[in-house]
């Protein structure tokens, strides 16, 4: 029969709404059709974290074990929650989530850490889970969603993040490395974003071939919107930007863990440490890791010391009054950093030893051209020769 009659028509429309009908899951699909000019491309997603994340994307944070990349993603969170800035640039506010499936141990360290820096109380929109939801498994996923709507419900911010760490974790019973299971991964995480209307951050593995920036099977690398990678164990560190789906790659950020002293074991007596995160631009990362192979290996502690004295508390001076404009920092800064961060390998007076190892390397340092020095006023000002 030739269609296109009235009759003909009105039978195929009738058709559509019996189905529209019987499968709620039409309405799906109908409401995810768009016409041109239907959506407005300039209200479009913000970005929460500029060159990092934005809303709605999903972000795998990859490193090795001891690069601090859950001390990194943590920060983040609380940057969300409370700074409004990260190096300089404004940040999109509102609630974080922190889920981890391991580590659990040292997470209250790192809170309470975070909270003290970034002046979280219980009343902020940050919450850390000590459980991680199976992805693989559907009803796990569903009771995850309905217990965070549960516990922020109060909340008069939305939520801009959810932290995964790791992803390995939230695998359980299937493989990194089968398509399918990263498939149900990715799933999961759509309904997640979709529930909360946020971004997703997933704390992972580098893969174990040089140049494999993820571990696992290759969709992974494919459907995801944003890869950081996270190296260095020491010093000044680096969070490198692999693949920003709506934006630039190769930002480059360089990061420093600083040692904070929490108190005493309720139980044990001894000192509670743990780390923040003192983030660096990539300006300076970049001439940081340039002038790594002038300084020796044994003083790149002073190195490291100065340029974060230098960024927080860093001034322009000119050298003799009249001289040449260099930025300095008051050489107790300097002083301060390398104190709070030295770590001792023996078992005599700690305060000592790194009033020993600053005067020596201070003046190795000075001896070979990497750092100078000059008073005035009454203060003495360091500054990096060779950065």
């Amino acid at each position: 029969m030739k269609m296109g009659t009235e009759d003909e028509i009105d039978l195929q429309i009738i058709e559509i709404d019996r189905w529209r009908e019987q499968r709620p899951g039409v309405q799906v699909f109908l409401n995810a059709m768009r016409q041109v000019g239907q959506d407005d491309p300039l209200d479009g997603p913000q970005a929460i974290i500029p060159g990092i994340l934005a809303e709605g994307q999903t972000a795998i944070c990859a490193g090795p074990p001891g690069t601090g990349k859950s001390f990194g993603l943590l920060s983040w969170c609380g940057i969300i929650v409370r700074d409004g800035q990260f190096l300089g640039q404004p940040v999109l506010q509102g609630g974080a989530v922190y889920v981890t499936g391991e580590g659990q141990g040292g997470l209250a360290k790192r809170v309470s850490a975070l909270a003290g820096e970034m002046e979280l109380t219980s009343d902020s929109a940050f919450l850390y889970v000590n459980a991680m939801p199976q992805v693989l498994d559907p009803q796990q996923v569903i009771d995850f969603i309905a217990a965070l709507k549960l516990r922020t419900a109060k909340w008069t911010v939305p939520i801009r993040v959810i932290c995964f760490d790791t992803l390995n974790t939230g695998l359980v019973g299937g493989s990194e490395n089968e398509s399918k299971d990263i498939a149900l991964l990715l799933n999961a995480d759509a309904r997640i974003k979709r529930e909360f209307n946020c971004a997703t951050i997933w704390a992972h593995h580098p893969g174990k071939a040089e140049g494999n920036d993820l571990r696992g099977h290759s969709s992974l690398h494919g459907n995801v919107d944003v890869i950081c990678l996270f190296s260095g164990k020491t010093g000044t560190r680096t969070v490198e930007v692999r693949k920003q789906k709506d934006g630039e790659t190769g930002t480059v950020l360089g990061y420093s863990l600083i040692p904070v002293e929490l108190g005493t074991h309720r139980k044990s007596g001894e000192l509670v440490t743990t780390c923040t995160v003192n983030w660096i631009d990539s300006e300076t990362t970049k001439r940081v890791k340039a002038s790594k192979a002038e300084w020796p290996k044994g003083i790149t502690q002073i190195r490291d010391a100065i340029t974060a004295a230098l960024i927080d508390a860093g001034e322009d001076y000119r050298l003799g009054g009249d001289g040449p404009t260099v930025r300095t920092v008051v050489f107790e800064r300097a002083r301060e950093v390398h104190r709070k961060r030295y770590v001792g390998t023996g078992d005599g007076d700690q305060d000592e030893a790194e009033r020993r190892a600053w005067n020596r390397n201070i003046k190795r340092a000075t001896n070979e051209g990497l750092i100078a020095a000059e008073t005035a006023n009454g203060k003495k000002r360091l500054w990096l020769v060779k950065v």
